[in-house]
């Protein structure tokens, strides 16, 4: 079980690291994967899931606003 989280960790840093080269489809599909680790009981889990939706904000209305 400690294996199958740590990979998931593992996997929201990596999202977080590439989202700067996603694309606007990409990223529709990454928020529909991440959308229920936001309601996960694990907190670490919840946590890197809304690393991942505010760097999306960050990235897509902030840096390069979608149009």
């Amino acid at each position: 079980m400690f294996v199958f989280f740590f990979y998931r960790v593992q996997l929201y840093d990596l999202a977080v690291a590439l989202l700067p080269g996603l694309g606007v489809k990409e990223v529709d599909l990454l928020f529909v994967a991440i959308e229920p680790a936001l309601k996960d009981t694990d907190s670490s889990i919840q946590k890197k899931a809304y690393k991942v939706l505010s760097t999306i904000l960050e990235v897509f209305i902030l840096i390069k606003p979608l149009t």
